[in-house]
């Protein structure tokens, strides 16, 4: 099939371009995903939500575990809000599926970022702290019944500081070095 510069093709989308580049240029190309791209996608994306769904299950096994009536270890406001997350993270983990035609407001998009980002600050702290509590008061239902997924969970509870800390380091040393950059160019700018 011939193409001309206005049809628009399975791979690419050709347009005409201005009459004073049209003798250097005659099509402009873009090239759009094709289908093995939207493939490993998906395949990403379920993977996600496997992992996710894997993940947040472990920590409500873990964490109703903990609610048996013999059980005494402490349970405060952290154990029910991470229970509480791990249901948001499932439901959250959906989204793409669902919404994947749906286009939102940037600013609504950035108002649940920053949201999701604080509620996951409060749940790294709880479930560091939650952990430790555990471990520290050598509970029964946590240390003698489930001891392997008390083992993954406490190092997971360091991994997760660990990471955060050398990610918070190298935010501010990047803020550090822009705003370094921000007067050097001023000064620079003045001195010239």
């Amino acid at each position: 099939m011939k193409s001309n510069d206005n049809n628009i093709t399975k791979h690419n989308i050709k347009f005409k371009s201005s009459k004073i580049y049209s003798k250097i240029l005659k099509t402009t190309e873009i090239n759009l995903p094709d289908s093995k791209s939207n493939n490993i996608s998906l395949n990403t994306g379920f993977f996600t939500i496997l992992f996710t769904l894997i993940w947040n299950g472990i920590i409500l096994y873990y964490l109703y575990n903990l609610e048996d009536e013999s059980c005494k270890c402490i349970r405060d406001w952290r154990h029910d809000y991470m229970k509480i997350i791990a249901y948001i993270n499932i439901v959250l983990s959906f989204i793409p599926l669902i919404a994947i035609n749906i286009k939102f407001n940037k600013y609504f998009l950035l108002i649940l970022g920053i949201i999701i980002i604080i509620l996951n600050y409060i749940y790294i702290y709880a479930f560091y702290t939650y952990i430790g509590i555990l471990n520290s008061s050598n509970c029964k239902c946590a240390i003698v019944n489930t001891p392997y997924l008390n083992y993954i969970l406490n190092y997971r509870r360091v991994t997760i500081a660990v990471v955060y800390v050398l990610g918070m380091i190298t935010i501010l040393t990047g803020i550090n070095i822009s705003f370094n950059l921000h007067i050097h160019n001023k000064k620079f700018k003045y001195n010239v």
